[in-house]
């Protein structure tokens, strides 16, 4: 009968200690998924960390860097204009034409028309000019302060000069 009882001691302490032994495996996999978790964080943080730097690296006057921004999202803001603003886009044309040496022959702009969400007013433009020059007032119009589409372009030759026919369409935000 003691015996019985030793036997039974015995187990009862086995089967205790594989419970303890399985709690603490079952508590380790937990601490592992939760140190793999906080590894993948800390790659993440190092990431932004070293991007930051980068950044950091690159513009170190933060208040010229923050200049430049607000620069340049005063610039792409003109480039789509809440309102149509015509009389400014025709004024530059104009002076385009002006500066790169075209003659400029007709600047109509034509009704314009809801397109993508925005409003489009097509612009038709006829110029005489040589060859040098019309590359450079594409040039110049390409590099304005608008958003704008060439639509239409036909160029024909008249002796020594070109004789162009351009549709331009330029945009805003307002419907």
């Amino acid at each position: 009968m003691m015996q019985t009882w030793k036997y039974r001691g015995f187990a009862a302490a086995s089967c205790l200690l594989l419970l303890l032994w399985a709690v603490m495996l079952w508590q380790g996999a937990g601490a592992l998924g939760e140190l793999e978790e906080q590894e993948l964080q800390l790659h993440r943080l190092q990431e932004e960390q070293a991007a930051l730097e980068r950044l950091q690296a690159e513009h170190p006057d933060v208040e010229k860097y923050q200049m430049e921004v607000e620069k340049e999202l005063k610039h792409v803001g003109a480039l789509l204009p809440d309102d149509m603003e015509t009389a400014v886009f025709l004024q530059e044309m104009k002076a385009a034409a002006d500066r790169t040496g075209m003659v400029l022959c007709e600047l109509a702009p034509e009704e314009a028309a809801e397109e993508n969400g925005l409003l489009a007013m097509p612009v038709r433009v006829t110029l005489q000019g040589d060859y040098f020059s019309l590359v450079r007032f594409l040039r110049v119009v390409q590099n304005g302060s608008r958003l704008m589409q060439v639509a239409a372009m036909d160029v024909a030759s008249k002796g020594d000069f070109l004789d162009c026919r351009l549709r331009f369409k330029i945009f805003s935000e307002k419907l």
